[in-house]
């Protein structure tokens, strides 16, 4: 699918970052940043390879979220967003999270995985060219997303990830920040490498548009 396709990072890795954290006592406000950027630290390591931009500096977005049961008070989250490496037309971001109930997290996304049933080029050519259906075979996630942007209006984290270099072959996701995490709403494939943009809509729950409340702090 894609050939620069994200790195995992490892269990031990966060457990080790989580440990460090853990050790310094309890979250105080004016430390939470400096926190999640050493957490994100230790996974770097292993889980990003770098590129033109300085890794380790994030962007970082201020939100809300009310819990499901009568009474319930709004809960702070932060969401920051990291570079963690490039490749030769793709960009990768690693997201990790701070909440006054969970702490520092990695932000996992759920991805569908699934298999085309394409018509190919011929014999000289394998590529899919059109495509007669794509059926989903389950579900995966994703620590990382390629060129992903975060829209602080529907508060959705897009995904737009491009198979090759004319980006005419690729996948599209969106996840809405709900009640405290992101659920993918849509996802968008096109399969076929025939140099126009077919995407196909494979997941599509609505979005929730109701009245959004995050900002972005100036880092």
């Amino acid at each position: 699918m894609i050939a620069e396709r994200l790195r995992r990072f490892s269990t031990a890795a966060w457990t080790a970052a989580l440990a460090g954290l853990l050790a310094t006592g309890p979250v105080r406000a004016d430390a939470i940043d400096d926190q999640v950027i050493a957490a994100f630290a230790v996974l770097s390591e292993t889980a990003c390879f770098g590129g033109p931009e300085p890794i380790g500096v994030p962007e970082i977005f201020d939100l809300t979220y009310r819990q499901d049961f009568e009474g319930a008070t709004d809960v702070e989250y932060r969401l920051y967003k990291f570079y963690c490496g490039s490749g030769a037309y793709n960009r990768f971001d690693m997201f990790l999270s701070w909440d006054e109930y969970n702490g520092v997290q990695p932000v996992a996304f759920a991805i569908p995985t699934f298999e085309p049933d394409c018509r190919m080029g011929g014999f000289e050519n394998l590529d899919c060219i059109t495509v007669n259906a794509i059926p989903i075979t389950g579900m995966t996630t994703e620590n990382q997303l390629v060129n992903a942007t975060f829209d602080l209006a529907t508060r959705t984290v897009t995904e737009n990830a491009c198979w090759r270099g004319l980006c005419d072959a690729s996948s599209i996701g969106t996840w809405q920040f709900r009640n405290g995490q992101f659920v993918l709403v849509t996802f968008e494939v096109d399969p076929t490498y025939n140099g126009e943009i077919d995407l196909v809509r494979i997941v599509d729950y609505p979005v929730d548009t109701g009245p959004a409340r995050p900002t972005k702090r100036a880092n």
